[in-house]
């Protein structure tokens, strides 16, 4: 965030209640709050090839029916020398809004960001994180109590566990830290733009795709 702070064209994927900043566009094709700037489709983004600075896309890219379109639709708009933070989850409970329908793991989410230069990327958030949310939603479901005392020793086990061993096998949520180099072989971006193309005529946009905003046009969202 720090290192972003004076770039101009800044875009958040997802708000969850929570805009960035001011300075920031904050997108969500479903999200009609007042902190949602614009109702973008990530299969399909309006804007310009290298143009935008960096992208936050955190909690997002297990809800979209093509990630590897999402990403490159973010790997073509970013200008060379773009920053993209990228989180997914690992290990969490099913949560669809509306949908959702993929995990990853560090390596994996890593080989689906590899047109990037991978600045930094591990575990974000360890699996202690969901052992609450796992009791409360067998709770209601069962007869199943367990006292908070209980679940607070376990999840106090859990933890030194991971401290004293592998906690790569046991984490709720990953991140990739990249930065958009060059542009992808001519032939790669041929196919993205043709798989962009079908997921268009497959989907009722609520905006003309035709629509290609420059980096002016995007400062002026803000």
């Amino acid at each position: 965030m720090n290192g972003v702070s004076k770039r101009k064209i800044k875009v958040q994927i997802g708000a969850r209640d929570k805009k960035r900043g001011p300075d920031w566009i904050a997108i969500d094709l479903y999200d009609d709050s007042d902190i949602i700037d614009e109702n973008w489709d990530l299969h399909c983004l309006p804007i310009q090839d290298n143009v935008v600075d960096c992208y936050v896309c955190n909690a997002v890219l297990e809800h979209v029916t093509d990630p590897a379109l999402a990403i490159f639709e973010m790997f073509r708009t970013l200008k060379p020398g773009g920053e993209i933070w990228a989180e997914v989850p690992f290990m969490q409970y099913y949560h669809p809004t509306p949908g959702d329908y993929s995990r990853w793991t560090v390596e994996g989410f890593e080989l689906m960001l590899r047109d990037f230069s991978i600045i930094s990327s591990g575990v974000s958030t360890m699996i202690s994180h969901e052992i609450p949310k796992l009791y409360n939603y067998l709770s209601s479901k069962t007869d199943i109590n367990i006292s908070k005392k209980s679940i607070e020793e376990f999840i106090g086990r859990v933890k030194k566990y991971q401290i004293k061993n592998d906690s790569s096998r046991l984490y709720s949520s990953l991140y990739v830290w990249g930065r958009k180099l060059s542009n992808v072989a001519q032939q790669k971006s041929n196919y993205f733009n043709w798989l962009r193309s079908q997921y268009e005529k497959k989907n009722d946009l609520p905006y003309s795709s035709d629509l290609k905003l420059t980096r002016t046009e995007l400062e002026n969202i803000l």
